[in-house]
């Protein structure tokens, strides 16, 4: 949308307009936050936790 069809809505289409955009807004901010959280569940979860050798973590022959 250019600014000439911006400045010919009315108001109340120009309120719905900006409803739209901020709702589509909030729908991908909040998909990115789940993914996000998802992710790190994943890596924390089933991530690689190799203890160091010499730390007092390791488990069995270094």
């Amino acid at each position: 949308m250019d600014a000439d069809e911006y400045a010919r809505m009315t108001d109340e289409e120009r309120a719905e307009f900006l409803r739209s955009r901020h709702m589509s807004g909030l729908v991908a901010a909040t998909a990115a936050g789940v993914m996000l959280l998802l992710a790190l569940f994943l890596m924390i979860t089933f991530g690689d936790g190799s203890a160091v050798c010499g730390t007092g973590q390791d488990k069995g022959p270094c």
